[in-house]
């Protein structure tokens, strides 16, 4: 039966309003009944181990609107709610934080697909989309609104690294605080809208010290401070190391000419370049001596062009022409006896120290008469 708003026409009698009184106190009852009968209800349900649905008119109450204390007496999943029927709204309230309510599009429908790990004192809202008990279709329960701390994660914040600095402070309740940065000597700090730039305000300079004829340090340009690189002079070499520079002077070099002191042990027969006498293109006076009567046979790894002026320092030392060792002296007697004070000169010929000796040519010698 449906009330008509157009009655009582004006034209009706007084008489007449009765009826009309009669009809609209019972559509009025009827709608009281109505609303009774689907009020909302509270419900309170555990859920026991393995449960992982609510059934409506086993466990959850078949109304329109539903307050559920939910709980569960050991940890649990909430999966899907069965028998429910298009437009039906549940207020689950969880007593507990042992259920987890799972998301799948196809029974419990939860916002950005992710589940919700509860909370004693949290509270999810679902409605029931679809659902008709009479062609046991359970339809889609979507959720609508939740509160409480499964609304967000549970975030932290850590700092990782092994540096001394560290940003993260504390999380005070729901906020995460974070130290902020100090702008020390020489350092500014500014704040832009997206980022914060650290920068140097030190202004460096560089001077050369010490009352030295050289000197290292050249002009800052910019930025930049630039010193003067070292340069090889005669007889010097230098090597770039990963932490140091190496300067290295030809052996015993001093200019173009040097002197040096070599002696022939028990059993010697070489002098080596680099060595015993210098491997570099320079006149160089050897001073020669022998602990016991020995015979130079070669001199080794040593540059063409290097002059060596052997001095006999005693009566031990010998010389003997060879392939590498062309000194003036007959097949026969290929040996020079060198006495005290004796000088031969020689210059070696097609010599690079680790690819070839060359050959030593006699320039003159000056023998001690006896």
């Amino acid at each position: 039966m449906t009330i008509d708003a157009t009655l009582p026409l004006g034209t009706d009698l007084v008489s007449a309003l009765d009826t009309y009184i009669r009809e609209d106190r019972e559509q009025i009852n009827d709608l009281w009944t109505a609303v009774v009968a689907a009020n909302c209800t509270e419900t309170t349900h555990e859920m026991g181990a393995g449960e992982f649905a609510l059934a409506i008119g086993t466990d959850l109450e078949d109304v329109i609107i539903e307050l559920v204390n939910l709980t569960a007496a050991v940890a649990v999943d909430l999966m899907q709610i069965t028998n429910g029927s298009a437009g039906m709204i549940k207020v689950i309230r969880f007593g507990d934080a042992d259920v987890t309510v799972k998301h799948n599009a196809s029974y419990i429908d939860l916002v950005n697909d992710t589940d919700i790990t509860t909370a004693a004192g949290d509270i999810l809202v679902l409605v029931n989309k679809g659902g008709d008990p009479d062609t046991s279709v359970n339809g889609v329960w979507y959720e609508i609104a939740r509160a409480g701390s499964s609304t967000g994660e549970a975030n932290t914040a850590s700092n990782v690294g092994g540096e001394t600095g560290e940003l993260f402070k504390q999380k005070t309740v729901a906020d995460l605080e974070f130290k902020t940065i100090g702008a020390g000597t020489g350092i500014s700090v500014t704040n832009n809208a997206s980022d914060v730039e650290i920068a140097s305000t030190a202004i460096n300079t560089a001077s050369n010290v010490g009352s030295g004829t050289g000197e290292i340090y050249k002009q800052k340009t910019g930025v930049d401070l630039e010193l003067k690189t070292l340069k090889e002079g005669t007889n010097i070499t230098l090597t770039n190391g990963a932490s140091d520079i190496t300067i290295s002077a030809a052996s015993g070099a001093s200019g173009t000419n040097s002197y040096v002191a070599a002696v022939l042990g028990v059993g010697d027969t070489e002098l080596v370049g680099g060595v015993d006498v210098t491997d570099e293109p320079i006149n160089q006076i050897v001073y020669i001596t022998s602990v016991a009567a020995e015979t130079l046979l070669t001199i080794t790894n040593c540059t063409a062009g290097c002059v060596l002026h052997i001095i006999a320092g005693n009566d031990n030392v010998s010389v003997t022409r060879s392939a590498t060792m062309n000194i003036r002296q007959p097949a026969a007697d290929p040996t020079i006896n060198l006495l005290t004070g004796d000088v031969l000169t020689i210059m070696n010929i097609g010599g690079a120290p680790g690819v070839s000796d060359g050959e030593w040519h006699e320039i003159s010698r000056s023998l001690v008469v006896t």
